[in-house]
């Protein structure tokens, strides 16, 4: 249940850089806080089981920082996108 909504969370993130202009700044900002504290929690797990190469973690600190310091990066929205449809994926099987 839980990677699922992580993975929802992904494609919202990549849907919100895709259409940042479209989105008010509120629900702008509360993807990248959202991105941020599921890297914390993806990073502190690896770090728990003694994971030190998270690089899934990585990229959503990456991600919650690039929304949240509203960057326009082209087509590094597909990143969070393709996460999540892999994310997805990788849960159904």
């Amino acid at each position: 249940m839980i990677g699922q909504t992580f993975a929802v969370i992904d494609l919202l993130a990549g849907i919100v850089l895709a259409g940042q202009f479209y989105w008010g700044w509120e629900a702008v900002k509360w993807v990248g806080f959202l991105m941020i504290g599921k890297a914390i929690y993806s990073l502190a797990t690896s770090a728990a089981a003694q994971f030190y190469f998270d690089v899934i973690g990585w990229i959503d600190l990456a991600v919650g920082i690039i929304i949240l310091l509203n960057w326009h990066i082209p087509w590094f929205f597909l990143v969070p996108i393709a996460k999540g449809i892999y994310s997805l994926i990788m849960i159904r099987m």
